[in-house]
């Protein structure tokens, strides 16, 4: 007699081995790939926000942080990446190590949040659309402050997710999520996503607001150092507000509201930017919302997307769309055809008096799916659920602002890749199968599978090398030559290190500054920085003036204090420049209004070091094979 009983366990522990398997060499081929781009193709600090922020921590971890202000961010960050440094001694080897090693852990992390939802295949078809994702990818090797929120975002995610919903699990789960939010403030929204998780995931009243009132307070606990950090130090327990990224972001603005912005920042005043004109902020939410937000995540016509599609406009929606009906088993019916169609006649209505027809699309699609979604709300499973509350809630927030960066979305984006690996291993055979092709089946979706992955791996290696390499995206054969003809281009902040090191020679150079629109240089040359765009100032002024910030306005002087090294929030220092780099402005990325009222042409005579206009104790130094940087000593 055959004992089937010990045959299904042996057949089981195989499945579960190669599941470990597959888990891991995912894994293992992402951190090699993000390591060798970190060491070899990647030399040079490049990136600004991640050495503000590593500069940032070393001045607090000295007990200057009276006199900083971090614009759009906690101080937890800064503090752990120089407190990691200390012992590197090596700030750019310091962020990129992080990066590599985190972005690794959170391509295992997210296999099991959605394994907590979905079984093995979906896990690990969605673990192999996050591992190439091209964004991702991107932060893996960069230095910056995105990865370790992130990590721990996931890691909150998948304690709350665990089929065993335990008080253990809630407690760890808002503990890690409380450090997150001393990162990045993109946690806080997760927060308020699993608060109304907890709240609505079934009737149990009472057991539901314990499980609340145990989150909040683990969550505020693990928060509390930040909080008393900045209590102690600025009377107040966020030392941020939204108003400078608004004003930095919004789409449509209006110089009555750019002025009253500027000055609620400038003098510390905690009026939020969002009330001064409601249709103007009506206007920029249904835009933030309907277009500019949902492009960064689907890519309707952008190259800065998260999309599992990178290559294709709209495509990774289609999929996400087919996906999410499919769980849903949504059936139509005359009432459910009235809701959706009411639905989506008021959304119109308001595009229509308020916002832009680019909305229309995506509100064709959202509003549909949203209403199925509410009409099914009891058949969810409880984990989905909790990802698709996340998902809204985070939408719903970030409209408030115009986000520059698709990879600001990912603490929300798991349900994507979910529901797309959903689409993928069960409903494209069903596809397959009403098509009458039988033979093969599994062979051909594995096929098709594989054929994705390859085009997100080339889309990711292309984008990682532009980035790299810079240069000017002409398509993708015009892309593929370029690599084939092994031209030699200069690694990305190449310029920057040669400059840098140049000045690293000059004479007390650890106690002079150095005024550029980027730290590297004087990161590389181991000086002070002061930070200018070479557009503020007063139209017609000299550029003596300028370099003394004399006819600056309050708030571009703001931004410059802040940003430079060491910084400088409450204007103490005043520090003039020993040397000028000047760069090359693309004019389509200064605002309309500056160029022609700030020193921005007045300026651009720097470029030529023969032109009699500038100030005879200016020395050059140094000026690039293309001539669009220019180096000068300022002799006093």
């Amino acid at each position: 007699m055959i004992n089937m009983s010990s045959g299904n366990t042996s057949l089981k522990l195989i499945f579960q081995q190669n599941e470990k398997i597959c888990v891991i060499l995912v894994t293992m081929i992402f951190f090699f790939c993000a390591s060798y781009v970190a060491i070899f193709h990647h030399p040079y600090f490049a990136e600004d926000d991640g050495m503000f922020y590593l500069r940032v921590g070393e001045e607090i971890l000295k007990g200057n942080y009276q006199n900083i202000k971090i614009p759009d961010a906690p101080p937890g960050g800064p503090i752990f990446y120089a407190f990691i440094d200390q012992f590197v001694n090596d700030g750019f080897l310091t962020l990129k190590s992080i990066s590599v090693v985190g972005s690794t852990c959170i391509i295992f992390v997210s296999y099991f949040i959605i394994r907590n939802i979905f079984g093995f295949k979906i896990a690990i078809v969605s673990q192999l659309l996050i591992a190439t994702n091209t964004r991702l990818f991107y932060l893996s090797y960069s230095a910056l402050n995105e990865i370790i929120p992130l990590l721990l975002i996931f890691t909150s995610l998948y304690f709350i997710t665990r089929q065993k919903f335990s008080l253990q699990n809630i407690i760890i789960s808002a503990m890690v999520l409380g450090i997150a939010t001393s990162f990045r403030y993109q946690a806080l929204i997760v927060f308020i996503a699993i608060i109304i998780y907890l709240i609505i995931r079934n009737r149990k009243i009472r057991n539901n607001s314990k499980q609340v009132i145990i989150f909040s307070l683990f969550f505020i606990l693990a928060l509390s150092p930040m909080l008393i950090l900045n209590f102690t130090t600025h009377g107040t327990l966020i030392d941020s507000t939204t108003n400078q990224h608004i004003r930095w972001h919004w789409e449509f603005q209006t110089p009555e509201w750019r002025q009253n912005v500027e000055s609620f920042i400038v003098s510390g005043n905690d009026q939020s930017a969002l009330f001064i004109d409601p249709h103007l902020f009506l206007k920029n939410y249904l835009y933030n919302f309907f277009y500019n937000n949902p492009d960064k995540i689907f890519n309707f016509n952008t190259f800065n997307t998260i999309s599992i599609f990178p290559m294709i406009p709209v495509l990774g929606l289609i999929i996400f769309a087919i996906g999410y009906i499919h769980v849903f088993n949504f059936k139509l019916s005359k009432e459910k055809i009235i809701f959706i169609g009411i639905g989506i006649g008021i959304t119109l209505f308001t595009i229509y008096q308020i916002g832009d027809t680019d909305e229309i699309f995506f509100a064709l699609i959202f509003v549909p799916l949203l209403i199925m979604g509410i009409m099914n709300f009891k058949k969810i499973n409880e984990n989905l659920l909790l990802m698709m509350i996340l998902s809204l809630v985070f939408l719903a927030i970030f409209a408030i602002s115009n986000v520059s960066r698709a990879y600001q979305f990912y603490p929300m984006w798991l349900i994507i890749p979910a529901l797309s690996a959903v689409f993928f291993v069960e409903i494209l055979p069903k596809i397959l199968s009403k098509l009458k092709i039988h033979r093969n089946q599994t062979k051909l979706v594995l096929v098709i599978i594989t054929i994705v992955i390859i085009l997100n791996v080339g889309a990711a290696g292309t984008f990682s090398y532009i980035v790299t390499y810079p240069h000017e995206f002409n398509g993708i054969m015009n892309e593929v030559q370029v690599i084939l003809s092994k031209e030699p281009i200069n690694p990305q902040g190449y310029e920057r290190k040669i400059v840098g090191d140049m000045l690293s020679h000059e004479k007390n150079i650890e106690t002079s500054y150095i005024m550029a629109t980027a730290g590297g240089y004087s990161y590389h040359a181991g000086s002070k920085w002061i930070m200018a765009n070479f557009w503020e100032g007063k139209y017609g002024d000299s550029i003596q003036s300028y370099i003394n910030r004399e006819n600056w306005s309050d708030y571009d002087l703001l931004l410059s204090n802040i940003g430079s090294f060491p910084p400088d929030s409450n204007n103490i220092i005043n520090p003039t420049p020993d040397y000028i780099i000047y760069e090359k402005i693309n004019e389509e990325e200064i605002e309309a209004h500056i160029i022609n009222s700030g020193q921005y042409k007045d300026l651009m005579i720097l470029l030529d070091p023969t032109n009699p206009k500038i100030p005879s104790n200016f020395e050059l130094l140094w000026s690039s094979d293309m001539n669009d940087i220019v180096v000068y000593r300022i002799n006093k």
